[in-house]
């Protein structure tokens, strides 16, 4: 089973309630897959190197689609 993190909801999404959900179930995923506003301050480029995670950053939630089909190898 592939495990894929996602943060979509920029730094404003990240508060004290969701780095607890984010501390417990990013080391776990296979791939981090982020936006760009959701990384400013690096966390999880350093949580990535730090797992070995891959990690993918994109501008725009519409790249997210594509981005799947290509992780799962879906024509």
């Amino acid at each position: 089973m592939t495990i894929i993190g996602l943060h979509v909801g920029g730094e404003a999404r990240r508060g004290p309630l969701s780095a607890k959900f984010i501390e417990l179930a990013a080391p776990k995923a296979d791939y981090l897959i982020i936006t760009e506003d959701g990384n400013e301050d690096g966390y999880f480029t350093k949580l990535s190197k730090e797992k070995k995670i891959p990690l993918i950053v994109v501008k725009e939630t519409t790249e997210l689609g594509d981005l799947l089909k290509k992780i799962f190898q879906v024509k």
